[in-house]
């Protein structure tokens, strides 16, 4: 459900605020970076299994994706998105 949700939220903000011809662009930024970083992740959980216990590797887990929401919010112009994009100049 968090990844439904986050994926609606992302692709609206970007075809809204993104100018037209740069939309794929982004789109493939933003992929690309979440596509190397479950790579990364993999990689850096078993050694932290083994350093800390699963359970505890787990449960960091939960707390980034519980936490990761509020501290997006925390951010000023994040909060303030306008749902409309800002008129051309």
């Amino acid at each position: 459900m968090q990844a439904g949700l986050y994926a609606v939220l992302t692709q609206t903000a970007r075809q809204v605020h993104v100018p037209p011809d740069l939309v794929a662009r982004a789109t493939g930024f933003s992929t690309v970076v979440g596509l190397a970083a479950a790579p990364l992740g993999m990689a850096l959980a078993g050694p932290a299994a083994e350093l800390i216990g699963t359970d505890a590797v787990l449960l960091a887990g939960a707390a980034i994706a519980v936490l990761s929401a509020p501290l997006a919010l925390a951010v000023r112009s994040v909060r303030q998105l306008p749902a409309e994009p800002e008129p051309a100049r």
